[in-house]
């Protein structure tokens, strides 16, 4: 019931990790000069499109040598704060090899928090390397997304004297720079400084494209365009085939706008046909190989086009040193995809589809579904996703992107087809969105399948068991979710993929009735379809639930063997923080503390509530906390254990039916004399501990941080700040702190 998605997030394009090469190009001393003077906490490099931002951050890199540089090129589709960092920390892995392996495993799980989690490890991380490095994002205006800008601004500020952050952008961001001015740590070049001057515009001019002006033409044209670089390059190319250089220059407009729109007629119009109808044409890709290039352009000779392109200084920029793959200067892309929707509107759906065909066949699964949705083709994009969603959640995309592709077909289209409500219900699950899953399930109990079922399905009632099962298990119906894997097991055969949603309920319903025997032979084979399968999520979450039955039946030396086994598939898979790792920290917790050894059953009690508190449900949590609220009292602190305790009762109400363990916490209550406070209400007076974590929680230190200036734990700090969020009506940290404002309580 679990997939590995949340651990391997969306498909990365290598290409993204490497500067551009740089050519022909003309000297900046002064600005690398100050680039390279000394580390800042921010380089921020601002100016609109067209002024060499990105060219100078290149240089910058080029001028560095290797071994300093990560290198990310961001674009519209890294708006998801997962995808983001991975790009980040897989760009500081080709500098740092292995350096973020525990914020990466952190990154991929549900439930985990990218300021109060992910960074303190990467942060930690790249402190013990004591080494110089610049994480370099280009294009950063491209991402709108609030939480990210609030994630950056924390690495900013906590980053180890080491790390530099370098942006290139065509807006301000967001990061608090007035604090990092009056603080000497941030290195700013704007606009002003990158236009160029008059050594600048004859270097580019005459010297590196040889058109061959006089002083006075020469001032003319970089007084036209303020010193713009794009524009300067269009005019040069411009200049270079026109007849009549002054009747140009007489005409020739200064606005950016305008300077856009006539010099990119008049680069275009000086192509040869077949030239502009190749540049038109690839236009539509983000990136592109000779042969992608041939494919959508239709044409024998993509690799001597691209060479012809780059010689002709057309704003190709090469994205690997073999020059296999491209792509065009954004703004140049820009205007070449304004141009083909004017001149061949028609044709634009059919080179996508082109596109998509030619990726299909490359194995480039998710770029095709892209063109695809792009051309308009609905119905063929759905009989897509319905084909590879499963694999990729699995493998190379991951849940967000999937859900990106469901999101952007048409909602009648998803609603009408049983096997996209399916996909739907199961993103939804993985993502945590239970309000979502139960939306998706119920459209799936009312549409049929509009094809043949994909992705191992054998029926459309098996189907809807499983999302049934697995959903009722996730939002807390441990018998309802027995009942449901048993009609899963009715209907999808021994060797069908998704029977082993079916096992896993099954065991899990039985576990929570304390049938330990009964569940155990279920978990058992769940265990054995992931390692099978090599879902080694599977594999490890089924090991972790037949310990904890090994443990129910009193079997130490069986528990402590299979807990061992689940957690060493976890760290030999990078899978240590996904929440179904709980149940094996649950039953090492057991074993040691059979053993008497109370401390390591802590350790491992407080690990197991950690991960719980990210996913598997109520019941399991009601189980983890209360067990942890025994050895916390039995060490001494009653604080934790109330807290713990509290929070079980909270979890336990919260829920249908969690079995057995809504009477241990009655129990625990009885034996350990302690009586857990009911679930706060929204509106409810904040505590005087709460208010205390609340000021802290305004602040830019993390969790854990705040747990050390109170003197308590991360897991307390964790359980005080979702009660501050419920008393507030607040869905997340930053929501509470402004929320507070509002009441006066900040």
């Amino acid at each position: 019931m679990v997939s590995e998605a949340a651990v391997t997030g969306g498909p990365l394009i290598a290409t993204k990790l490497h500067a551009p090469l740089v050519r022909n190009l003309v000297p900046r001393p002064e600005l690398l000069a100050e680039l390279a003077r000394g580390p800042r906490r921010l380089t921020l490099i601002r100016a609109p499109a067209g002024f060499g931002k990105s060219t100078l951050l290149a240089a910058w890199a080029e001028s560095a040598g290797d071994g300093r540089f990560a290198w990310v090129g961001l674009d519209t589709g890294d708006n998801d704060p997962a995808r983001f960092w991975t790009y980040a920390i897989q760009a500081l892995r080709t500098v740092e090899p292995g350096v973020g392996g525990a914020a990466l495993d952190l990154l991929g799980v549900p439930g985990t928090e990218v300021v109060d989690d992910v960074l303190p490890a990467l942060v930690n991380e790249l402190d013990e390397l004591h080494a110089e490095l610049v994480l370099a994002l280009d294009d950063y205006h491209a991402i709108e997304r609030a939480e990210i800008h609030e994630q950056l601004r924390f690495l900013v500020e906590f980053a180890p004297p080491g790390l530099q952050v370098a942006l290139a952008t065509r807006t301000e961001p967001p990061l608090a720079l007035g604090r990092l001015r009056a603080r000497g740590e941030l290195v700013e070049i704007d606009v002003d400084r990158l236009r160029f001057g008059e050594h600048e515009t004859e270097a580019l001019v005459n010297g590196i494209l040889r058109v061959g002006l006089d002083e006075a033409d020469l001032a003319r044209v970089r007084r036209r365009t303020e010193g713009w670089v794009a524009g300067l390059y269009l005019a040069a190319l411009s200049l270079r085939g026109a007849e009549d250089r002054g009747a140009f220059l007489a005409r020739f407009a200064g606005d950016d706008r305008h300077v856009v729109d006539y010099l990119s007629a008049e680069v275009l119009a000086a192509q040869p046909e077949p030239v502009r109808a190749f540049l038109l044409r690839t236009s539509i890709l983000d990136r592109f190989s000779a042969p992608l290039c041939a494919a959508v352009a239709g044409v024998e000779d993509a690799q001597a086009r691209l060479r012809e392109i780059e010689r002709r200084s057309l704003f190709l920029v090469p994205l690997d040193s073999t020059r296999t793959w491209y792509r065009y200067h954004h703004l140049f892309q820009e205007l070449l995809r304004l141009e083909l929707a004017h001149s061949e509107p028609a044709l634009v759906p059919e080179l996508h589809r082109r596109a998509a065909s030619w990726l299909l066949e490359a194995d480039l699964v998710s770029e095709a579904i892209e063109h695809t949705l792009a051309a308009g083709d609905a119905d063929v994009a759905a009989e897509l996703v319905c084909g590879h969603w499963a694999s990729m959640l699995l493998g190379e995309a991951g849940d967000r992107i999937v859900a990106r592709w469901l999101s952007s077909l048409p909602d009648e289209i998803v609603r009408a087809d049983f096997r996209l409500c399916f996909a739907a219900a199961f993103i939804a699950l993985s993502l945590g969105r239970m309000d979502d899953v139960a939306r998706w399930l119920a459209a799936a109990e009312q549409a049929e399948p509009r094809g043949p079922l994909l992705e191992g399905l054998t029926s459309r009632e098996g189907g809807l068991a499983c999302v049934r099962a697995a959903y009722l298990w996730e939002s807390g119906d441990a018998g309802g979710s027995l009942n449901a894997g048993h009609g899963v097991l009715a209907t999808e055969p021994e060797g069908a993929p998704w029977r082993a949603i079916g096992v896993a309920c099954v065991g899990l319903g039985h576990m929570a009735r304390g049938e330990w025997a009964e569940g155990l032979p279920f978990v058992d084979e769940y265990a054995r379809i992931g390692r099978e399968s090599g879902h080694h999520l599977n594999h490890a979450s089924g090991l972790g639930s037949v310990a904890c039955c090994h443990a129910g039946l009193g079997d130490w030396g069986r528990a402590a063997e299979a807990a061992s086994r689940s957690l060493a598939i976890g760290d030999a898979h990078g899978i240590t923080e996904h929440w179904c790792m709980a149940h094996a920290h649950l039953a090492r917790g057991l074993c040691v503390e059979r053993c008497g050894d109370l401390a390591a059953a802590q350790e491992s009690l407080e690990r197991a509530a950690e991960l719980v508190r990210r996913g598997y449900g109520p019941t399991s949590t009601t189980w983890i906390l209360t067990q942890l609220a025994r050895v916390l009292h039995a060490r001494g602190d009653g604080e934790g254990a109330a807290a713990a305790l509290a929070e079980a009762r909270e979890a336990a109400a919260s829920a249908a039916d969690v079995g057995v363990f809504a009477e241990r916490v009655a129990d625990a209550e009885r034996r350990l004399g302690v009586r857990a406070a009911p679930p706060a209400e929204p509106g409810d007076a904040l505590s005087e501990r709460e208010l205390q974590v609340l000021r802290l929680l305004a602040t830019a230190l993390s969790q854990r941080e705040i747990g050390r200036e109170l003197y308590v734990s991360l897991n307390t700090i964790k359980t005080h700040s979702r009660s501050i969020f419920r008393k507030l009506g607040a869905s997340g940290r930053a929501e509470a702190v402004a929320r507070a404002r509002e009441l006066g309580l900040l």
